[in-house]
């Protein structure tokens, strides 16, 4: 899956990490995460989302297809990915993930909006819950124009075609 065009770390003072402004996209494209279990026994992670509710159509970002995931990083070669559905993680194993994701082609240029955290749904013995983390290990936001117009209004830029 193809990454996003123009997106870049910004908010980062002192070079402590940052938020990602993500321009408005035209198509699919990628965002990669790492995810671990930091706990003493194993849990199933269920779905990744990008709201709580997965059927929300309002959010600035919303998913575009199945996220995929390997363990394969840092070896030689293509990583083998695998869609993420189910999977159970042991105490301190972690997985990276790719989270296919589509924004609106136009953006407003006179305001802003953030998307705080991705949502894992996971399982552990009887319990189900939805957990958000942030979009990096730092707390990174993604930061966007408010989604809505169409190529020629005034105050709105669009992604090129």
């Amino acid at each position: 899956m193809p990454p996003g065009v123009g997106i870049k770390v910004v908010n980062n003072f002192a070079l402590l990490g940052g938020d990602y402004y993500v321009p408005p996209q035209r198509g699919e494209f990628s965002f990669g995460l790492s995810i671990q279990n930091s706990g003493s026994r194993p849990v199933i992670v269920e779905a990744v989302t990008t709201s709580v509710s997965p059927a929300d159509s309002t959010y600035p970002v919303r998913l575009a297809g199945p996220v995929l995931y390997t363990t394969d990083m840092g070896r030689l070669g293509t990583p083998r990915t695998h869609v993420l559905r189910n999977l159970t993680l042991g105490p301190g194993q972690g997985i990276f993930i790719g989270v296919p994701l589509r924004t609106w082609p136009c953006g407003q240029t006179d305001g802003w909006v953030t998307d705080t955290a991705f949502y894992v749904k996971e399982h552990f013995l009887f319990f189900t819950h939805t957990v958000a983390f942030p979009w990096s290990m730092n707390g990174a936001k993604l930061i966007m124009r408010i989604p809505g117009g169409k190529p020629g209004d005034p105050n709105t830029i669009c992604a090129p075609r």
